[in-house]
């Protein structure tokens, strides 16, 4: 797989797409911003590129899953596609969405912006009293598809929704990693749907890239002069040595890793770049109208916000146990509880729902109440739904994003 970049239509902006056996698979626009969000487009699908290597892969990792070692072993003829350099293979849990509200497999085949694929400053929520500049970059966490809707079988979702009472044995889904909290599932996509109609989160091989070092910074004496020694030790050393290497959203110590891995990080290699005009193609692969079933699996997942204050949250010394004490006085803990449902959502959603059921009979804050009945619409007891039955009697406006969520839950459910 190849990546082709050359620069878009102004100078802070490139074309892009993602090559396999010369066929695109992903396009987009990447600006020149490292925190923006690029817009996406679908490619021709990862069978019209015919390759030999990923069908290879296909078979091997619809074998039960028997570890990370293992899975690199029965990936490692698509690993042989990838252009030199460093990458690393990690398993990751996947929200079977775009992080837009959407079902993974029913994205726009036109150009659209997609916020998974960006940065994000999180400070919107007085957690732990500090930035959380960029907490949600290079942290895989939403898939985007290569495979046309067309090839989509029922018969397969029903056997993999068979093999999700074995959570540990069940054949992962394999992603590339493609910036941000997006990464494009290169097989996998009736694996993805039986995690969704289940409620649960997508078991993945996700391929990271090289894309940075980190040095020491250079000691420096009280009047801010460098230290001769720097100048010695230059002489002897003409590049820095490397404190950690970036793959994806994760620092390795480069003292972990051997010296032959690390020459491969230095220097970083940068997309491949053409003379001629990298073309953004229109294509058909979301070819097919999906169910209203299929269509709300998007919003019963976090989007790529909330994904963001979830990992605010969990990266703080956040204490889940007060979260009794702050349901006593909900208008006093709003920020509290906010933080303490995105966090409960995918760490413990039977707890998830009790707090969410507190919070949405409370009212004491509006965008509270949204994150409420969002966490909420992922079940169907009699309880839940008797708190929907009475947001339709008694709100009226039919525009009332919480109201639209009572709307359409039992489309989602049936």
């Amino acid at each position: 797989m190849t990546h082709q970049q050359i620069p878009g239509d102004d100078e802070y902006s490139s074309r892009m797409s993602l090559l396999l056996n010369g066929v695109p698979i992903v396009q987009g626009i990447r600006p020149g911003c490292g925190t923006c969000a690029s817009t996406l487009a679908t490619g021709y699908g990862v069978a019209a590129a015919n390759s030999q290597e990923l069908r290879a892969v296909e078979d091997a990792i619809n074998a039960p899953y028997a570890g990370i070692a293992d899975a690199v072993q029965r990936i490692t003829p698509l690993l042989g596609l990838l252009e030199d350099g460093l990458v690393a293979v990690a398993e990751a849990e996947l929200f079977p969405s775009d992080g837009n509200g959407q079902f993974f497999w029913d994205v726009p085949n036109a150009l659209t912006k997609q916020p998974a694929t960006g940065r994000y400053v999180i400070a919107e929520y007085d957690v732990s009293q500090r930035d959380c500049y960029d907490i949600t970059g290079g942290l895989p966490a939403f898939l985007y598809p290569s495979q046309s809707t067309a090839r989509f079988d029922p018969d397969r979702v029903a056997h993999y929704q068979s093999l999700l009472d074995e959570p540990a044995t069940f054949p992962r889904a394999l992603a590339y990693d493609l910036g941000g909290s997006m990464a494009l599932l290169l097989d996998g996509h009736h694996k993805a749907t039986a995690c969704a109609l289940a409620g649960r989160s997508v078991p993945c091989l996700v391929i990271q890239r090289f894309t940075g070092l980190h040095f020491e910074p250079t000691p420096i004496d009280d009047t801010g002069r460098i230290k001769r020694l720097v100048a010695s030790l230059r002489r002897r050393h003409p590049l820095p040595r490397p404190s950690k290497v970036q793959i994806g959203g994760f620092r390795v110590a480069a003292s972990d890793l051997p010296a032959e891995l690390l020459a491969q990080a230095v220097p970083e290699r940068q997309p491949t770049s053409c003379d001629d005009a990298v073309t953004l193609n229109e294509t058909w692969l979301i070819n097919r109208p999906w169910p209203p079933t299929y269509q709300a699996f998007g919003r019963q997942h976090p989007d790529v916000y909330d994904f963001g204050a979830a990992m605010a949250a969990a990266s703080s010394d956040f204490d889940l146990s007060l979260v009794d004490h702050w349901l006593d006085a909900p208008a006093a803990n709003v920020g509290n509880l906010r933080a303490a449902l995105l966090l409960l959502r995918q760490r413990d959603p039977a707890r998830g729902r009790h707090v969410a059921l507190t919070v949405a009979r409370a009212r004491v804050d509006k965008p509270l109440t949204l994150l409420a009945f969002q966490t909420l619409d992922a079940f169907n007891d009699d309880e839940v739904d008797q708190l929907f039955i009475e947001e339709l009697v008694t709100n009226d406006d039919k525009h009332d994003q919480v109201r639209q969520i009572a709307d359409h839950h039992w489309d989602g459910l049936a």
